[in-house]
């Protein structure tokens, strides 16, 4: 499916469906979606999203359950020109429902397709390592694609992981890095990133080896959204600058920064809410935020769109 997601130019979701596990889930945009999916009327896409959400207090969650759809796992075959998939926007591949055989024939998909880039993104570091270093090392299996099979799975002692395949977490907070980084650096992998979206809190210091290969960050949007002081984006920015890491800011969302002249707020905005460094809202010395639609925020940070990503690589060896 085509996708509005700037930093990609497809969806693709064979496995759907989630549960809760972070901050940065409370108001994931997916659950919506597959609510209305679930009551489509097509065959195709309605059973598909069945049971994979709920109703609690009026709002869809998800429920954790997973479905698994043998048609959409073969999808980016049927494309011959090269695309760029982010992989399963509506859950996440490495959910401990998700089974290693599940996660053979997605990973196996995508070896077979080396002319794209396929971005995978999980807030499960800890399973993506396990499993990817799990299948690194052992003996070759063959893995079912369609009605053939794969001589060997990707990710196996006799081969290379392909370096189509963008490895990436979740970091929107100071504990996610925390739990996240460093089980992302130690994931076999030819490229990592950092999806820093909805960014809510200051990071701190990083050092520098635990910096990925590719940061996007973006504030949050849709209902209930949480404001993003720019000093959170602009912090990140300045360590990729310094580091030759290319950097992608996605979007302000629901709230945007009032902008400052000649060292002063601009008076004549209107002011929404108050964000600090800290993370806390309202108060008197947060930066001033002004709620419209995400389309109005725009994307730029410091009067820049950074749309910055990693180069197209050719296939090649993890690190």
């Amino acid at each position: 499916m085509s996708t509005k997601i700037e930093w990609a130019e497809r969806t693709w979701n064979p496995i759907v469906g989630c549960s809760l596990v972070s901050a940065g889930c409370t108001h994931c945009y997916a659950m919506g979606q597959a609510w209305r999916m679930s009551k489509n009327p097509n065959e195709k896409i309605g059973p598909k999203y069945q049971g994979t959400v709920e109703l609690v207090k009026g709002t869809p969650v998800w429920t954790g359950k997973i479905n698994v759809s043998d048609e959409a796992m073969l999808l980016p075959l049927k494309y011959k020109s090269p695309t760029v998939w982010f992989v399963n926007s509506m859950g996440d591949p490495f959910h401990p429902a998700v089974t290693d055989e599940q996660l053979d024939r997605l990973f196996g998909t995508m070896e077979a397709c080396p002319q794209h880039i396929f971005q995978v993104l999980t807030k499960r570091p800890r399973r993506m390592r396990d499993y990817l270093t799990r299948r690194k090392n052992a003996a070759p299996i063959m893995v079912p694609i369609g009605n053939g099979l794969l001589e060997q799975h990707p990710f196996n002692n006799e081969m290379q992981v392909p370096s189509n395949i963008w490895l990436g977490v979740t970091i929107e907070n100071k504990r996610a890095f925390i739990q996240r980084a460093k089980l992302l650096k130690d994931t076999p992998a030819a490229l990592r990133f950092w999806s820093c979206e909805p960014l809510l809190g200051h990071l701190g210091y990083i050092p520098p080896d635990l910096m990925p290969d590719w940061v996007i960050s973006g504030g949050e949007s849709g209902k209930g959204a949480r404001p993003s002081h720019p000093s959170w984006h602009t912090h990140l920015r300045d360590l990729c600058m310094q580091a030759g890491i290319p950097y992608f800011f996605k979007q302000w969302g629901t709230f945007s920064p009032i902008n400052q002249i000649g060292g002063r707020f601009d008076h004549r905005e209107r002011i929404d809410t108050r964000v600090m460094m800290s993370g806390e809202y309202g108060g008197h010395n947060g930066w001033p935020m002004k709620r419209q639609p995400k389309h109005l925020s725009g994307r730029s940070l410091e009067g820049i769109e950074y749309n910055q990503m990693p180069a197209i690589l050719t296939r090649g060896a993890a690190a």
